[in-house]
């Protein structure tokens, strides 16, 4: 891999940074860890030349009795010690870096909230899911346990390749030799860990899209029957996800007994090394008439056989460790690709003025994708306290300008002005705050109906959010259930009717008591009945504010003070009701088309 590659993982750093008492002190506990394991060979040399290939008098008896009780008296203190510490870095680190964690997911979660609308065109929900979860969850993993373990075998496997040297640098030597081969085969390995981690992380993400859409969307796919279809679908999937995962695990477990038997090598050379001095230091011959061989005790030899196991086994980990922290240097990179997305707004702008509701676009072009406008050169004008509605055929871009006008996207081109100031310099909160919208597609979040009627005013007394719910029609309805306000929403509001789910996000919006109010088809859902409620309990409020509609109902455009009718981007004419009707244009074709059919019809149910 790239150096670049393992930039997301050095930024991840800084919030382990935060945590530095928890880390420092783990970290001296791992050393304290690794100190007592470097003490193994020596404890092992002196039961081989003290006790083992002691001498058989009685005093060198005596001797022997006492190493063997010195040795086993340290050793027994050092398996405590080493208990004791290898608890404490367990604990400490890992403690420090669920903390860091959860601050990443945090952060994460935060800037998610604050990314421009456009952003989510370009994540998807799952794969935003993934990243702040399944991702974060693996730098937990590596910078948690898989940084001691990691640490403590380059730790281990430096200071006993130095106290190898120390002891015997000829069959150190032996030993290091091994050591590039053993490099090149880690980097190679690595390279293929990181595109099949990579392609494993993003299909976990269509995993995540998958199950979204499908328990989000149940009531679709059960009124079509499409279970069995949604099955397969996850099914195959699932599948694909199961081969990346098994590639990651195949090439894991291909690189460890290469990486061994490549060490193996070298080890086997250390040994037959090795025994030929113990022959040598044993009666002084030279083995084989090699004289350049030194000779040593058996107790020396397996002190350095010692060191080298020690050495050993921490190559074959850290070689592990390097293909995990590989693995995690991609959901690294994916978790800081959403941190640096551009947020919505710019440090420094001004607050917006208190509204008056007076609304202008002038030139406005905007397109969601290149090379297809939306809106084109739009010109529209909105005075204070009008109730304005917007018409037209699919696509034409009325709930788009609805969307620029709350600021959920940005134009390409023109402005749109509120009370003579162009809303793109302003603070975006500060802006947004004195609006109020209720979307088409009407969300609750979890709670009660009082929480979801007060969420955008959280400090409403419980007086204004009956009176919101009273002007929306929804009080009734509401006192009817057995806990009243204090029911419990499930589910995006699933144990409503659409109805009632767009009376409380009416009454929502009406708590804000806003200047500007927008509608976009929020009575979409509503019976012919209810919308006559809900119009008879709006209609008094319009008088004090800017009121823009999104509607197919004729029953609410007649009433708006002026109609907009747009096509292809453009507003291809304006004026009220009967105006348009004796100008016969488009607007008095889609009332003959639709319009008229709507009237029909709600009549006939009334």
């Amino acid at each position: 891999m790239d150096k670049n590659d393992y930039k997301p993982l050095f930024r991840a750093l800084k919030y382990i940074k935060r945590y530095w008492g928890y880390i420092a002190f783990g970290f001296l506990c791992t050393a304290l860890v690794n100190g007592f394991t470097l003490l193994q060979p020596l404890l092992i040399k002196k039961i081989m030349d003290d006790v083992i290939f002691a001498g058989k008098t009685a005093a060198a008896q005596g001797k022997t009795i006492e190493a063997l009780q010195l040795v086993l008296m340290f050793f027994f203190l050092l398996l405590i010690g080493k208990g004791l510490f290898y608890f404490l870095q367990g604990y400490l680190i890992p403690c420090g870096v669920n903390k860091a964690v959860k601050d990443l997911r945090n952060d994460t979660f935060r800037h998610v909230e604050h990314l421009p609308l456009k952003t989510f065109d370009k994540f998807r929900t799952g794969d935003i899911m993934t990243r702040i979860t399944n991702d974060a969850d693996r730098l937990g993993d590596v910078f948690g346990l898989g940084i001691i373990n990691f640490l403590n075998d380059i730790v281990v496997l430096v200071a006993s390749i130095v106290c190898m040297f120390v002891k015997n640098w000829q069959m150190s030597c032996v030993v290091i030799l091994i050591s590039p081969v053993v490099a090149v085969a880690i980097g190679k390995f690595s390279e293929y860990v990181k595109r099949a981690v990579d392609d494993n992380q993003k299909q976990m993400s269509v995993i995540y899209n998958t199950i979204e859409e499908s328990v989000s969307g149940v009531r679709t796919v059960k009124s079509f029957s499409m279970e069995n279809k949604e099955t397969e679908r996850f099914v195959r999937e699932n599948e694909t996800l199961c081969r990346h995962i098994m590639n990651v695990i195949k090439f894991k477990v291909v690189q460890i007994p290469i990486v061994e038997l490549i060490s193996g090598l070298g080890i086997g050379c250390a040994i037959g090394y090795g025994g030929l001095q113990i022959i040598a230091g044993h009666d002084g011959s030279a083995p084989f008439g090699l004289s350049w061989i030194p000779g040593y005790t058996v107790g020396d030899i397996f002190e350095v056989w010692g060191y080298m196991i020690m050495a050993t086994n921490p190559l074959n980990r850290i070689s592990q460790s390097i293909a995990s922290i590989t693995g995690t240097a991609v959901s690294a990179k994916r978790i800081f690709e959403i941190l640096d997305s551009p947020l919505e707004e710019e440090e420094g702008k001004k607050d917006m003025p208190r509204i008056e509701g007076e609304i202008s676009f002038e030139n406005v072009s905007f397109r969601y994708v290149e090379d297809k406008p939306i809106l084109d050169s739009m010109n529209m004008r909105i005075l204070k306290g009008q109730t304005v509605a917007f018409v037209g055929h699919s696509g034409s871009g009325k709930t788009t300008t609805s969307a620029l006008l709350a600021r959920l996207y940005e134009p390409d081109a023109g402005k749109i002005l509120v009370d003579g100031v162009d809303i793109s310099d302003v603070n975006i909160h500060s802006y947004r705050s004195q609006i109020s919208v209720v979307p088409q597609e009407t969300l609750l979040f979890t709670g009660t109906i009082k929480d979801n009627i007060s969420y955008a005013r959280p400090d409403a007394s419980m007086d204004e959010i009956i009176e919101a719910a009273k002007a929306a029609n929804a009080h009734d309805f509401i006192m009817a259930m057995p806990e009243g306000y204090d029911t419990k929403v499930s589910e995006r509001g699933s144990s409503l009717s659409g109805g009632q789910r767009q009376r409380i996000a009416i009454a929502r919006a009406l708590l804000r008591d806003s200047k500007i109010l927008i509608l976009d088809e929020a009575t979409s859902s509503v019976d012919a009945i209810s919308e006559k409620l809900i119009q008879e309990s709006l209609e008094r409020l319009f008088k004090y504010r800017t009121t823009i509609i999104i509607a197919h109902r004729v029953s609410t455009i007649q009433k708006a003070d002026r109609i907009f009718v747009f096509d292809q981007g453009r507003i291809a004419e304006s004026g009220t009701h009967s105006e348009l009707i004796s100008a016969g244009g488009l607007y008095e074709q889609l009332y003959n088309s639709y319009f008229k059919q709507e009237e029909d019809s709600d009549d006939a149910n009334s």
